[in-house]
């Protein structure tokens, strides 16, 4: 990020209370907005700092989701292999606490991973990152293949 403070101090208040999304602001603000963040280096950066933390909480809710599943599959495999179906209600009896664990934690995991999924802008976001990818991939090829 950078180190110098945003100059436009209403601007700055107006963007960290959106937490940097503009998709909320009405249009004509908006445009208003979108100049600052792209004539101010530190605004833009806070906006990108926040994507990026938008996205690692993704991440972090996808793995850990995973994990908790993968325990889970474990505990149900280890008990069915070993006595049969009932074999797994004995399996999770035997373990109670490491069960409820991973069922919370997983729990926590859809929750988060929902939560990221609805009250951030990292979807749009990672789908701006997409077309921008697919439109300097085209540019790539139509200078290759001009030539």
């Amino acid at each position: 990020m950078s180190k110098h403070e945003c100059p436009d101090r209403s601007a700055r208040s107006i963007l960290m209370s959106w937490r940097y999304d503009l998709s909320g602001v009405p249009v004509d603000m908006r445009r208003d907005l979108e100049a600052h963040l792209e004539e101010c280096a530190h605004c833009r950066s806070r906006r990108q700092f926040h994507r990026r933390l938008d996205i690692v909480l993704g991440i972090f809710a996808g793995l850990l989701g995973a994990a908790s599943f993968a325990a889970l599959v474990w505990f149900w495999h280890a008990g069915a292999r070993h006595q049969g179906l009932l074999g797994v209600w004995e399996a999770v009896s035997g373990r109670p606490l490491p069960v409820a664990i991973c069922t919370l934690s997983l729990f926590f995991a859809v929750g988060l991973a929902t939560l990221v999924a609805t009250a951030t802008p990292a979807p749009a976001y990672l789908g701006e990152l997409a077309v921008e990818g697919r439109r300097d991939l085209e540019r790539g090829l139509k200078t290759l293949f001009s030539r």
